[in-house]
């Protein structure tokens, strides 16, 4: 048994090094928390005025304080002593030491060892969660993206380090609107304005996270506090805690001067006697041109890798566990065509890479060694900030805007609604499998969309086209959905997306019917 002299300083570090092994065996770093072996430690405390405590520490993790003492039978102890349980690590030594003391009294004066007189009664027992409690579970069943998962829990560790052993009920209005102010002044060195909502606003949708769900084993709020205090006093930083997102498309006298840009980045090469040499601004030059052409979003595109490409039949695919969970939505997605434009830039980056580095593998932008990921970031800023100060007219645009840009292309030019939230990735499998048969029977129908929206961009810049724009339904086919339009008092557009949806749902039909097969058809 080994000896130690209980502080409250040495405890914290017991605690934190428990912690620490608790969460290295929830990652399956570690299998236990002792030596092999050894199944229980005991930790005798050498205070005189200690009370004789003991701290136990079991292999799986759980520490107890106990004290070691013969109970009494009438005039006499018994024989062997016995161990009995004062707290958890978790609550403060001071305490534990007068509770273990208060024990002592019980067992020589032969009363129950639990006895208290200044125990609370059951209804006044506090329930409520603690935030590092909340915060647990909300990594573990929260369904998000793993980087958002991995940015919680650096704004959890970094900031909110006062909250974590603090139960919610605790909290209070001052105290909230204390860290947020300390978060935001940063010791007056340059104000942390987004950090302290997100801090803040973190702490918020833990408390939701409890009110909307709450464990069995603990008590749910009545009310999500740090919503109410930042709301009654107006303290967020940015309105709602969340900055302001807007999406707007480039204008359209700005697209040939953004375009331009976006090429120039792959003559930006820091080693004028190795242009081959791979660089960001190169990746950047692709990176632009994917979001552009595929409406897709940054962080969707920034993690694609290369086992996700199919260059034989031009498409991507999210299809995977770990590919879906890099999603917003965390949710299937099926095999989505590319355009002819990104199909060949595809194929061309495949051969660059392969010529600079012998593999084509991991991620299709690659970060280069810069940041702590293997991807690179979803804005690219260095580079996006090289684009915004050769085309001034698009200053106040982000890179998502392409996926507006996209967008609105689509919807000028008669793109159809559901194949163009398709190829989006706007509707999601489970949301609407209607477009499942649609998507996987008919690529190419999709891709002739995507070539639409692209071709249109392209011709509008002075660019030749790579493939030819979608071609037209039959005359038949049009007068037969006029007709349709007139009978129902629709548009022709409403028919053809009727249409359109009734085809995907026939696919599982087999039939002779020739108007069956009509609509299967289109």
């Amino acid at each position: 048994m080994e000896t130690l002299a209980f502080s409250q300083i040495k405890i914290n570090k017991i605690r934190k090094q428990i912690r620490e092994y608790r969460e290295a065996r929830e990652r399956g770093e570690a299998k236990y928390c002792l030596p092999d072996g050894e199944e229980v430690k005991y930790i005798k405390d050498t205070r005189e005025n200690g009370a004789r405590l003991m701290l136990k520490i079991t292999k799986t993790g759980d520490a107890d304080f106990l004290i070691r003492e013969r109970l009494r039978t009438g005039p006499k102890k018994t024989k062997s002593a016995k161990r009995f349980t004062v707290a958890s690590i978790e609550q403060p030594l001071a305490a534990v030491t007068e509770r273990a003391k208060e024990m002592q009294q019980n067992i020589l004066a032969g009363r129950e060892v639990y006895y208290s007189p200044d125990a609370p009664k059951p209804e006044e027992v506090d329930l409520s969660p603690t935030f590092l409690r909340l915060h647990k579970d909300h990594q573990k069943y929260h369904s998000v993206k793993a980087s958002t998962r991995t940015e919680y829990g650096e704004i959890f560790e970094r900031y909110l380090v006062p909250w974590h052993d603090m139960q919610i009920s605790k909290l209070t209005r001052d105290e909230i609107l204390r860290l947020h102010r300390e978060i935001t002044d940063n010791g007056g060195k340059k104000k942390r304005i987004r950090a302290a909502d997100q801090a803040i606003g973190y702490a918020r949708a833990l408390i939701s996270s409890a009110l909307e769900n709450p464990a069995p084993d603990y008590e749910k709020p009545k009310s999500n506090i740090v919503s109410e205090t930042m709301k009654y006093h107006k303290a967020w930083n940015e309105e709602g805690g969340q900055p302001e997102r807007t999406s707007e498309p480039f204008p359209d006298d700005a697209w040939a001067d953004t375009w331009l840009a976006i090429n120039d980045l792959k003559n930006r090469v820091p080693n004028r006697n190795d242009k081959k040499r791979p660089t960001l601004s190169v990746t950047g030059s692709y990176y632009f041109k994917m979001l552009l052409f595929t409406g897709l979003r940054g962080g969707q595109v920034s993690t694609i890798e290369w086992r996700q490409i199919d260059l034989d039949r031009g498409t991507i695919s999210w299809m995977e566990k770990e590919d879906t969970e890099k999603t917003k939505t965390s949710e299937k997605v099926f095999y989505l065509p590319v355009c002819h434009y990104v199909w060949d830039m595809l194929k061309e980056m495949r051969a660059r890479e392969i010529e600079q580095t012998g593999e084509c593998t991991g991620y299709l932008f690659k970060s280069l060694g810069n940041g702590k990921k293997g991807h690179v970031d979803t804005n690219m800023r260095t580079q996006w900030n090289m684009i915004k100060a050769q085309v001034p007219a698009i200053a106040t645009q982000k890179p998502h805007d392409f996926r507006a840009t996209f967008v609105s292309i689509g919807q000028n030019i008669g793109v159809n609604e559901v194949a163009l939230k398709t190829l989006i990735n706007h509707t999601t499998y489970k949301q609407q499998n209607v477009l499942e048969g649609y998507t996987k029977r008919k690529v190419e129908a999709l891709r002739q969309q995507a070539d639409k929206i692209a071709n249109h961009f392209l011709e509008h810049v002075g660019e030749k086209t790579k493939a030819p724009a979608a071609t037209p339904l039959p005359d038949y086919l049009m007068r037969l959905a006029n007709s349709e339009a007139m009978k129902t008092d629709r548009t022709v557009e409403q028919v053809l997306e009727r249409w359109f949806k009734m085809g995907s749902q026939l696919d599982r039909i087999e039939s002779d019917d020739p108007q069956i097969e009509m609509i299967k058809r289109l």
